[in-house]
């Protein structure tokens, strides 16, 4: 929730009037109030700001967040639309670019032994790209290093010590609408002695990891501050991964709680597990199944807790099972108002019925709360 605020001033520049929010009245005299349609909340607006001239006046906004579940978020604000948004490594950020737009980042790096840095862009819906440069922000024909992979591949590009000389510099980022799309960036940075390597994964959103090297790449989540059913998800996007699981300890090959066998699937850790741990971390090492192989394994992890939705990529299959009666809840974003949509289901065993929800007020369809739905029998149609 917004609500501007126009405080009068003394003579001395003390504010007259109290400017609040009242967190038990959200809602009643708001400038703007937003609704999750995504993983992200972005709002745009603007002001005439003439009555903020006066010298006597002073103006700002209060912004009240109200926490629907237990969360945890970051917020940020910018006054400029072509503003560079500042990365924390490790920490993906979402973010959304119309078409034949750029959206611009940045970071800083200080460690002059930094032997390798990994910028990474992952699109959900439509197609982006990634364009990187040392010296100054810069439009595509600027940038040192670019990446222009099909959608669902995630666009990756990495500076060495060894090829691009001592890395510690500034580093302005722009991702490229080559369609409109919403996508998630990431950096993260190798260097000796080094123990913090590892992505944050954030509630239902997929991260790509892209396992190079035969030490393997690790992600990690915060742990729900109260029980609730925990699913853990791998779906390989090129080549086959092991994976290891820690709860508050980084697994290896040799040490782990638990671990994912098959080539695509997913584990779910109940509340009644007894390495069940609240307000601590889960750790996920991701190993290629071959230490000789040079060729980079990639993988789509997420995680999701209790009944929370998990957020669909374009063209990118989601391997999940179901206990009967057992709902599951997905999340497609949709960033075009032209064209169709396929949302395809095929069982492998068992019966599984698709209900479809077209508003934020239903988040979870079901048979009598539905916008669609397809109840066809497993056979003789293996497809909903």
């Amino acid at each position: 929730y917004i609500v501007m605020c126009v405080q009068n001033l003394d003579d001395y520049g003390v504010p007259l009037n109290e400017c609040a929010l009242d967190k038990n009245r959200l809602g009643e005299k708001e400038v703007f109030k937003s609704e999750l349609t995504s993983s992200v909340d972005v709002v745009t607006f603007k002001f005439d700001p003439q009555e903020c001239l006066d010298v006597k006046k002073y103006c700002s906004y209060l912004v009240g967040v109200l926490g629907k579940t237990y969360s945890k978020f970051t917020l940020t604000a910018t006054d400029k639309e072509d503003a560079e948004e500042r990365l924390i490594e490790g920490h993906p950020v979402y973010g959304f670019v119309a078409h034949k737009r750029n959206a611009y980042y940045t970071f800083v790096i200080s460690d002059p032994e930094t032997a390798s840095i990994n910028i990474q862009l992952t699109s959900f819906s439509g197609d982006a790209d990634l364009f990187a440069s040392r010296l100054r922000r810069g439009e595509k024909a600027e940038s040192e290093l670019f990446s222009n992979n099909v959608a669902y591949m995630p666009d990756t590009i990495t500076f060495t010590k060894k090829d691009h000389g001592p890395l510690n510099a500034s580093y302005h980022i722009t991702v490229y609408g080559e369609t409109a799309a919403t996508y998630t960036i990431v950096y993260i940075t190798d260097a000796p002695n080094k123990k913090d390597k590892a992505f944050l994964l954030t509630d239902g959103t997929p991260q790509t990891i892209v396992v190079s090297d035969e030490t393997g790449e690790l992600c990690y989540f915060h742990a729900p501050s109260t029980k609730q059913n925990l699913r853990i998800q791998v779906t390989p996007l090129a080549g086959t991964l092991a994976v290891y699981i820690g709860a508050n300890f980084v697994p290896t090959e040799q040490n782990y709680t638990w671990t994912i066998t098959q080539f695509d699937g997913d584990i779910e850790i109940l509340e009644s597990d007894p390495n069940y741990v609240i307000n601590g971390k889960y750790y996920i090492l991701l190993h290629k199944r071959t230490k000789e192989d040079t060729i980079p394994h990639i993988a789509s992890v997420k995680y999701a807790s209790g009944t929370f939705h998990t957020t669909m990529v374009e063209n990118q299959p989601e391997v999940g099972n179901l206990s009967q009666g057992e709902p599951r809840y997905y999340r497609y974003n949709v960033i075009s108002s032209t064209g169709s949509i396929t949302i395809l289901v095929t069982p492998f065993s068992g019966d599984p019925d698709l209900y479809i929800s077209l508003s934020s007020a239903n988040d979870k369809p079901d048979l009598d709360n539905r916008d669609y739905a397809c109840l066809l029998y497993t056979s003789p149609s293996p497809r909903d």
